[in-house]
């Protein structure tokens, strides 16, 4: 949910600017203010998603959090990045 919420901030904020310079192209001024406004929703909506984010991963990634004691459990080795290596 919180990558959604990232993506649709980035979108938002990217409709907008091009907006803006769609707008000052048409010389059409007035219409800044009210996107400038945008931006910065968009631009909160990422930084709300992006703290919500970075403390699950926090919550995550501590002794007792899933991630870290799945990997104690497996000894801390990942079974994707073993492999045979070739004889020379």
């Amino acid at each position: 949910m919180t990558r959604l919420a990232i993506v649709a901030g980035f979108l938002i904020a990217q409709e907008c600017l091009a907006l803006i310079g769609y707008a000052i192209y048409k010389e059409f001024t007035a219409a800044a203010a009210y996107l400038t406004a945008a931006v910065g929703l968009a631009e909160t909506i990422i930084a709300a998603s992006l703290n919500f984010y970075i403390s699950m991963a926090k919550a995550e990634h501590v002794e007792g959090g899933i991630t870290y004691e799945a990997s104690k459990a497996k000894g801390f080795v990942n079974e994707e990045d073993t492999y045979e290596s070739v004889q020379i």
